[in-house]
């Protein structure tokens, strides 16, 4: 439940993006025993896009679509894609009709009711994007991931770069689709993370894999680059990635970069039968909470590598506190250089974050977010 407070009087749709200086003020977050729709929190969430100062930046980047000074400002046509996309009610763009027509949606999202979107206005908007445009979304998703940094000021940075599968099957027009690994045909973006917030993305057919061509080397470049210019240069920076980028060229660059890496690897029939006469008294041992895992460290080669490299094979024990046969126990390998002796070790050191060097903190980076599932039936 929001109550809001308007001591001027004032009418409330007079603003959309702009500064509220204080006329409308929240004055209390509760619960209601009321049921409310899914628009409930569209408020909240417009006054977070106001708050965080992203209308400026959509303004300097995109300002330039607006032909017309009579057009709705650049800020307010972003306001409600990003609110048509956080409510989720329909993926369809003839609902922005319907919305239009909808006083009570104009207002929970503190815009003018004559200032709404059409299906045609969006569709319109959508046709002037063209490749430059659509990189700019890129500059803006980097720059609100530096000023987090500066919020937040960690002491380590984990990063972590994947694909995401969109599925577009359900289209009746599929332009540029591709076949995917999940049997459906659309789109494989490849994306960087920093915790749950997307912080770089590189828009691709959906038959392009994690490592394709060298996207994913000059992403990692580029924001490592922007991290050590607009954050901290001594920062450690560790990057976890699943079996999708396990090659040696892009091993070698994040050696070159200085920075950590862990990576899901494959399990080849060689690994499996080393593995297999590893003497019990071997194995380590890892807990955490009721999850146990076993482990083993190597050193391993690939036939075109040019030197060794840390592995560490895992496999559950226990899960939840039960207990799992032999036969049920998912198994995975991961590759890293973090206690190689590089200089990511010494960074890591002085920042008190040593652990993270260890077969435990390894495990501990590949298993944060569920990545331990990248691993496993890749």
């Amino acid at each position: 439940m929001v109550t809001y407070h308007n001591p001027t009087g004032e009418n409330m749709m007079d603003h959309t993006t702009g500064k509220t200086k204080g006329k409308y003020i929240i004055d209390e977050v509760g619960v209601t025993s009321e049921a409310l729709t899914g628009r409930g929190g569209l408020s909240l969430f417009v006054r977070y896009l106001r708050n965080i100062g992203i209308y400026a930046q959509l303004q300097g980047l995109f300002g330039s679509m607006r032909r017309s000074k009579k057009g709705l400002p650049i800020g307010e046509v972003f306001k409600q894609l990003l609110c048509f996309f956080v409510d989720g009610t329909s993926r369809h763009l003839v609902y922005f009709d319907s919305l239009k027509r909808d006083e009570g949606y104009a207002s929970a999202i503190e815009s003018a009711p004559e200032g709404m979107l059409s299906s045609h206005g969006v569709k319109r908007f959508f046709r002037a994007f063209w490749w430059p445009r659509i990189y700019l979304f890129r500059h803006l998703l980097q720059r609100l991931f530096l000023w987090r940094l500066r919020l937040k000021r960690p002491s380590v940075v984990v990063l972590g770069l994947d694909t995401m599968v969109m599925d577009n099957d359900e289209a009746l027009q599929r332009q540029g689709v591709r076949p995917t690994y999940k049997r459906v045909k659309g789109f494989q973006p490849l994306q960087m993370s920093w915790g749950r917030f997307v912080i770089d993305a590189v828009f691709r057919a959906g038959d392009k894999h994690c490592n394709h061509s060298d996207t994913a080397e000059k992403m990692v470049r580029h924001v490592v680059k922007r991290i050590r210019k607009h954050y901290r240069a001594d920062v450690p920076i560790v990057i976890r990635m699943d079996s999708g980028f396990f090659d040696q060229k892009l091993f070698e660059v994040f050696e070159q970069l200085g920075i950590g890496y862990v990576c899901g690897g494959k399990l080849y029939e060689d690994i499996k039968g080393y593995i297999s006469r590893v003497d019990g008294s071997s194995w380590g041992r890892y807990e955490s909470g009721a999850d146990v895992w076993q482990y083993v460290e190597m050193g391993d080669r690939r036939g075109s590598w040019s030197r060794f490299r840390r592995a560490i094979f895992c496999r559950p024990v226990c899960e939840g506190g039960q207990m799992l046969l032999s036969f049920v126990r998912p198994e995975a390998i991961i590759y890293t250089n973090l206690g190689m002796g590089q200089s990511i070790d010494g960074g890591l050191l002085d920042c008190g974050r040593g652990w993270m060097i260890t077969p435990g903190g390894s495990l501990v980076c590949i298993m944060a977010e569920a990545a331990m599932s990248w691993c496993i039936g890749r």
